[in-house]
């Protein structure tokens, strides 16, 4: 494979055990009792959690980084903003990496290219609540999620 390389523990959460390798010797930091999965380093500024229930948006946030690292997560100090208008393009995106995988409720982590192309890093089932204010929370994402399950109870 060619450097820089992200490696990411395959228990990893949250940015946890996650190594952005640029040179052979970076991988003794690496636990040798975890499996790993590596990718490669797609440079970036932001990233998009995009959650998805079938084919329907549920709510959309963009993480910036804000710190010297490789990580957009909000654990490790990224900023959340909240995305209203989503550019249809990726939530066709996500709706399809959900679906390849099987699921219908899902966290998909799409990361913007410095490229200008977008990359799927990650389709979640366990996304985590995002932390909004009362009106986002309740009446955006709490609203669709309701609305999702109702369908689902209604089949």
């Amino acid at each position: 494979f060619t450097l820089p390389v992200v490696v990411k523990a395959i228990r990893g959460n949250s940015g946890d055990d996650n190594h952005l390798i640029t040179e052979p010797g970076d991988l003794v930091r690496l636990n040798p009792e975890e499996y790993y999965v590596a990718q490669p380093y797609i440079a970036n500024r932001y990233d998009y959690r995009i959650i998805v229930a079938d084919d329907n948006l549920v709510l959309a946030y963009k993480r910036v980084r804000t710190t010297d690292t490789h990580l957009n997560n909000i654990t490790t100090g990224a900023t959340r903003e909240y995305v209203e208008s989503l550019d249809p393009q990726l939530l066709a995106l996500a709706i399809r990496a959900a679906k390849v995988l099987g699921r219908n409720l899902a966290g998909v982590d799409v990361l913007m290219g410095d490229d200008g192309r977008p990359y799927v890093l990650e389709v979640n089932f366990s996304y985590g609540v995002p932390q909004f204010g009362g009106e986002i929370f309740n009446d955006v994402y709490i609203k669709r999620l309701s609305d999702f399950f109702a369908k689902k109870a209604a089949k």
